[in-house]
C-alpha cells in the first residue's frame, strides 16, 4: 500500500512543484517518463509506453545525459521485441555506439541484440550462429571482468538455452548449472526457478529422468507459497511433454490439467495487478486535474472534455484487455478439449468442466457486451460506432460458446447455425433494415477454426452496415460445395470508388482469410463481393 500511495502522489508532487516554483530537475522528469512507460507496458498500452520511452530518450539527448540515453534506448528496443517489431529493435541497439563506456549497459545491449538475432536467424545458418555466440561470449567475458553477477548468470542461461538445440553438444548443461549456482548465491530465486526449468527440459532431452525429477522437486519447493504461476505452468508443460513422449496418456492429461489450472491462476493474479495499476493511473489523472484547476479556471470546460475523451479511450482499452483475457482462457480450453478428444478418454469430470467453462465464458462475454453498450450511451456517432464494432466481434465469439455449451461432444460446429446467430444480431442492430439472403451447404468446421469464419462474416456485415449507400439492396451469403471443397461468397451490391486503396476492415478480412487457409481469393470492388475457397 505504501508503494501504491507513492506512485499516486509522485506525479501530483511533480506537477505541483513545477507549476509553483519550476524546481523540477531534468533527472526527475526523466524518471517520471520511465515510471509511466513501465506502467503502460504492464497494462498492454504499448503505444503509450513507447511514447514515454521516446520522451525519456529525447530528454536525455537534449541534456547530454549519455548513460540515461543508452539505458532508455535499450528499454525501448526491449519493448519493440515484446511486440515482435524485431527490425526496429535491432536498428536501435546497433546505433548505440557509445555503450562500451558503460560495461553494465554494454552487456545488457549485447544480450538483447543476441536474443533478437536468435529470433531472426534461419535454421542451419552457421554464420548467424557464430555471430550470436560471439556476442554472448563477449558479453559474458565483460560481465565476469566487472563482477556483474546477475548479468553473468543471465547470459549463461541464454547460452545454455541456445546450446540445448545444438547437435552433438552437451545441451548447455555446464552453462545452466553455473547460472543456477550464481542465482542461488545472489538469492535471485525467480531467475533460479527459470534456469531450473531449463535444466528439467535438458535432463529430459537426455532421458536422465532421475535428475529431471530431482530438479523439478527443487522448483516446486522454491515456488511454494508464491504466485509464480507462469513458471509453474511451464514446469507442468515440461512434465506433461515427457509423459507424452513416454506414451502415458493418463499422466500426460493430468499434467496438462495442472498446467491449465496454473494458467488460470496466472490470469487471475495478472488481472488483479493490472486492475490495481489501472486504478493508480486513474487516480493520478484525478490528482493532476486537481493541481491544475487553480491555474486553469478559464479553460475548465475544454479540459473536462479532453479528460472525458481520455477516459473513454482508457475504458475501451480496459475492456479490450478483459476480452483478450477471456479469449486467452477460451483458447486454452479449446486446446484442452481437443487433446481430450484425441486421447479418446471419456472422463465425466472433464466433460462437466468443459460445459461449465463454456457456460461461464459465454456469460462473461455477454457481460462485457452489456458493459460496452452501457458505456456507449451519450457518445458521439463515431465513438458509438467503434463500441458497436467491438461488441459485434465479442458477440461473434460468444455465439460460438453458445453452441459449445449446448453440445460439449461437438468438436465441429454447424456453419449455418453459427452464421444465423451473427446475422440475427446485425439485423437487430440495424432495426431489421438489413436483408440477408443466404444459402449454406451442410458443412461443419472445427470449433478452434470456425471462430475466424465468424469474424470474417462479422467484419463484412459491419462494413456493409457502415458504408453502403443503398440500404434496400440485399446481402448475399453463400457457401457451396465445389469439387470436394467449399466456396465462400459475400456480396452487398455496393461499389467502392477507390478500388486501389484498402481500408483497415479490408486488410483485417484478408488476414482472417489467410488464418482459415483460404485460397483463390477474389475481391470485386464494383459489386462489393468477397470470394474464396477453403477445405472442410
Amino acid at each position: 500500500m505504501k508503494f501504491l500511495k507513492l506512485i499516486i502522489l509522485l506525479p501530483f508532487l511533480l506537477v505541483s512543484v513545477g507549476l509553483r516554483s519550476q524546481e523540477v530537475t531534468v533527472q526527475d522528469a526523466y524518471d517520471a517518463h520511465i515510471e509511466l512507460a513501465e506502467q503502460y507496458a504492464e497494462l498492454f498500452m504499448y503505444v503509450e509506453s513507447g511514447d514515454e520511452w521516446k520522451a525519456a530518450i529525447e530528454l536525455a539527448r537534449e541534456n547530454n545525459l549519455e548513460r540515461e540515453y543508452i539505458n532508455a534506448s535499450i528499454s525501448l528496443a526491449e519493448l519493440y521485441r515484446s511486440i515482435e517489431n524485431y527490425d526496429e529493435a535491432v536498428q536501435i541497439l546497433e546505433a548505440l555506439d557509445a555503450s562500451e563506456r558503460y560495461p553494465d549497459l554494454h552487456v545488457r545491449k549485447l544480450g538483447r541484440l543476441a536474443a533478437l538475432l536468435i529470433l531472426e536467424a534461419a535454421p542451419g545458418d552457421d554464420s548467424s550462429r557464430d555471430i550470436i555466440l560471439g556476442m554472448l561470449e563477449s558479453a559474458l567475458a565483460l560481465a565476469i571482468k566487472h563482477d556483474l553477477r546477475l548479468q553473468e548468470a543471465t547470459l549463461k542461461n541464454e547460452l545454455g538455452f541456445l546450446y540445448r538445440f545444438e547437435p552433438g553438444e552437451d545441451h548447455g548443461l555446464d552453462f545452466l548449472i553455473s547460472a543456477a549456482s550464481i542465482f542461488r548465491e545472489i538469492q535471485e530465486d525467480r531467475h533460479l526457478v527459470r534456469v531450473m526449468i531449463n535444466l528439467v527440459n535438458v535432463y529430459q532431452d537426455l532421458k536422465d529422468y532421475e535428475r529431471a525429477d530431482s530438479v523439478a522437486d527443487g522448483v516446486f519447493e522454491l515456488m511454494e507459497g508464491k504466485d509464480w504461476y507462469a513458471d509453474e505452468r511451464d514446469l507442468h508443460d515440461a512434465l506433461a511433454y515427457r509423459q507424452y513422449i513416454l506414451g502415458d496418456s493418463l499422466q500426460h492429461l493430468i499434467w496438462m490439467l495442472e498446467s491449465l489450472r496454473s494458467h488460470q491462476k496466472y490470469l487471475e493474479v495478472t488481472h488483479s495487478k493490472r486492475m490495481a495499476q489501472f486504478r493508480v493511473l486513474q487516480e493520478t489523472e484525478k490528482l493532476q486535474l486537481q493541481a491544475q484547476k487553480s491555474e486553469l479556471r478559464a479553460e475548465q470546460t475544454e479540459e473536462e472534455l479532453r479528460l472525458q475523451q481520455e477516459r473513454s479511450r482508457e475504458l475501451i482499452l480496459y475492456l479490450s484487455v478483459l476480452a483478450l483475457l477471456v479469449l486467452g482462457v477460451a483458447g486454452l480450453l479449446f486446446r484442452e478439449r481437443s487433446l481430450k478428444m484425441k486421447l479418446g478418454t471419456a472422463n465425466a469430470k472433464y466433460q462437466v468442466l468443459m460445459v461449465e467453462s463454456n457456460h461461464r465464458i459465454k456469460n462473461n462475454l455477454q457481460m462485457i457486451i452489456s458493459m460496452l453498450q452501457f458505456a456507449s450511451h451519450g457518445l458521439n456517432e463515431e465513438n458509438s460506432r467503434a463500441f458497436d464494432r467491438m461488441s459485434s466481434k465479442i458477440h461473434t465469439v460468444s455465439a460460438l460458446h453458445k453452441h459449445l455449451y449446448l453440445d460439449v461432444h461437438n468438436e465441429r460446429v454447424d456453419v449455418a447455425q453459427y452464421f444465423n446467430d451473427i446475422i440475427g444480431m446485425y439485423q437487430e442492430m440495424a432495426s431489421n433494415e438489413l436483408k440477408v439472403e443466404k444459402h449454406i451447404d451442410p458443412v461443419r468446421i472445427k470449433s478452434e477454426r470456425i471462430v475466424y469464419f465468424g469474424l470474417i462474416l462479422n467484419e463484412l456485415l459491419s462494413n456493409t452496415v457502415e458504408h453502403r449507400i443503398d440500404k434496400t439492396l440485399p446481402v448475399y451469403v453463400r457457401i457451396v460445395r465445389v469439387n470436394g471443397h467449399f466456396r465462400f461468397t459475400y456480396s452487398d451490391g455496393s461499389s467502392i470508388v477507390n478500388k486501389e486503396k484498402k481500408g483497415t476492415g479490408t486488410l483485417l478480412v484478408d488476414q482472417l482469410i489467410e488464418r482459415v487457409g483460404g485460397r483463390a481469393k477474389v475481391f470485386d470492388a464494383s459489386i462489393g463481393q468477397y470470394q474464396f475457397e477453403f477445405n472442410e
